[in-house]
Formats: C-alpha cells, structure tokens, sequence
C-alpha cells in the first residue's frame, strides 16, 4: 500500500504554484483589457467633443469669416484674431492625434478633408510666416503634424502618391466657398 498511496500522492504545492500563475495571467489580461476599453472610451468622448466644437455656432461663424477673408486677401493680410480660432482647433486635434486621445480612422473621416484644406489654403504659409517672424520653430508644429498625418493617411486610403492627392488652387477656392456658407447650415 505505500508503493500505491506514493504514487498517487498529488504534488500540491506544483498545482498551487500552477493556479497561481493561471490566476496572475488571468488578471493582467482583464486589467489590459479593461484600458483597450478605457482608452477606446476616452477617445470617443475626445472625438465627440471636437466635432461638438468644430460644429459650434460660434465656430461656424469664425470658419466662415476667416475664409471670406482668405478668399478676398493674402494670407498674411488677414488679421490674427481671424485665424486663431480656427488654427488653434487644428492644434488641438493634431495635439490629440499625436498623443493617440484619438484614433487616425475616425479623426480622418471627420476632419481631413477640412484640415487639408485649411492647411494648403493658409495654414503651411501663415505657420511658416509665424516661425520666421518670432524665430521659433515650435510655432503651430501640431497643425502641421496634423495635416503631414492627413496627408499620409489620405495616400494610404487611395493607395496614392503624395503628388497625386495634392489639392488644386481650384479646390482649394471651391472649398473656401463652401467654408464661407458654413454659418447658414
């Protein structure tokens, strides 16, 4: 009987240790799982307030008026009180995009077309200005983060070259047109 009763005697310290690294693996996977899902929440709700502030009354307005006057002078004619409204969104979003808060897919759905647009018809040339003027290069670099990002997924999406996704004069002019009109909407 003691051949047997050794035999058959169960290591429990073995299954101890076992159900303790099962139990560990266990719980480091819901804890992961858990930020994926905090994260995904933090993002949406990011998302939703940018595009609850992009939509804004208020923001309309200062769409509308900074490309009545992109449409009617240069750049660097228009006052800055008529951009900075509009520029510091697009540094927000960029700040957002760059730090991952939110995720490439929505935020190019909802603000590529606007973000590019803006950029090519003031943005790279009022930055540029900018930085050269206060001899600063940190000036508005998330804006153009935001628009080099646009620009790469937009290439991605299309399967395009970066020459072949450039936007014309025309568009740009027809985009403004649009912009001006955003108030009415």
């Amino acid at each position: 009987m003691s051949d047997t009763a050794s035999v058959l005697r169960v290591p429990w310290e073995a299954v101890t240790a076992i159900g303790t690294w099962v139990l560990a693996a266990a719980t480091v996977t819901v804890v992961w799982l858990q930020l994926r899902l905090m994260r995904r929440t933090l993002s949406a709700e990011v998302f939703a307030r940018l595009n609850d502030r992009w939509d804004s009354p208020e923001m309309r307005r200062r769409r509308s008026r900074l490309a009545a006057a992109l449409k009617a002078m240069k750049v660097e004619d228009v006052e800055p009180h008529v951009v900075e409204d509009v520029i510091n969104f697009f540094e927000d979003l960029g700040t957002m995009l760059r730090h991952k808060y939110i995720e490439i897919g929505p935020a190019w759905q909802a603000f590529s077309v606007v973000s590019r647009h803006y950029w090519a018809a003031f943005g790279e040339k009022y930055v540029t200005d900018m930085r050269e003027e206060f001899e600063d290069s940190t000036f508005y670099t998330e804006f153009e983060f935001l628009a080099r990002r646009m620009d790469q997924e937009e290439c991605r999406r299309r399967r395009k070259k970066a020459g072949d996704i450039k936007l014309s004069s025309r568009a740009i002019t027809e985009f403004l047109d649009e912009e001006t009109e955003v108030v009415g909407d």
